[in-house]
């Protein structure tokens, strides 16, 4: 992905940044999006946006609980235009984590590359991160069948899941592209292809999506 990218500021329209996210991670399969509607008159809305394999779904469900429960007071706060709705917002989810304020697509990224959700507010170029980091854990334990001198000593398990995590934390670069496909008529088995765009060989990519296709 092109610096001049990551550097942009945020743009005051939620389907604009996720749009713009999901063009920097290459439409990455394990990327997860959504809106919150605070209040359904006025159509306010909040959007959110996370690494699937990074994040604790406890703590991410504790965001959105805080969020919606909060919502009627939080809206009747910002009618009285005496608040700044991103401090508001801040207020109202900083029992879950740690909140950052971001304002350009670099530190969005970074902060959804260690695990945090970042919360996208509709009419304002910035963003706020939560720390939710958590995902798929495992003790660290050595390939039975290879071994290494230097180096990571992390091994693979049966879980697709466990395997992105791992990887997704030792890289961590939105070029870093995911995707995840079915394969075999009659077992569907899920297989993931990762690859780093900017380095790898598009032809082989191909190549790879032709034989298992």
């Amino acid at each position: 992905m092109e610096q001049h990218i990551l550097q942009q500021s945020l743009y005051l329209d939620i389907g604009l940044n996720i749009a713009q996210i999901n063009t920097i991670f290459g439409h990455s399969s394990d990327i997860v999006t959504g809106e919150l509607c605070l209040d359904a008159e006025a159509n306010y809305k909040i959007g959110y946006v996370y690494l699937e394999q990074l994040v604790n779904n406890s703590a991410f469900q504790d965001v959105t609980n805080a969020l919606l429960s909060g919502s009627a007071q939080l809206i009747e706060t910002i009618n009285t235009g005496f608040y700044h709705p991103p401090d508001l917002i801040r207020n109202t989810i900083h029992a879950c984590g740690k909140v950052q304020t971001i304002e350009d697509f670099h530190g969005l990224c970074q902060n959804m590359l260690t695990g945090e959700t970042v919360i996208l507010i509709d009419g304002y170029a910035i963003a706020l991160s939560v720390n939710t980091a958590g995902g798929d854990m495992r003790s660290v334990e050595e390939p039975s069948t290879q071994s290494v001198v230097r180096g990571p000593r992390d091994g693979f398990t049966e879980s697709i899941g466990t395997n992105i995590s791992l990887i997704r934390k030792r890289i961590k670069s939105p070029n870093l592209w995911l995707e995840t496909m079915a394969i075999g008529r009659v077992t569907q088995t899920t297989v993931s292809i990762m690859y780093i765009n900017g380095i790898v060989n598009d032809k082989i990519v191909e190549e790879i999506h032709r034989r298992l296709a």
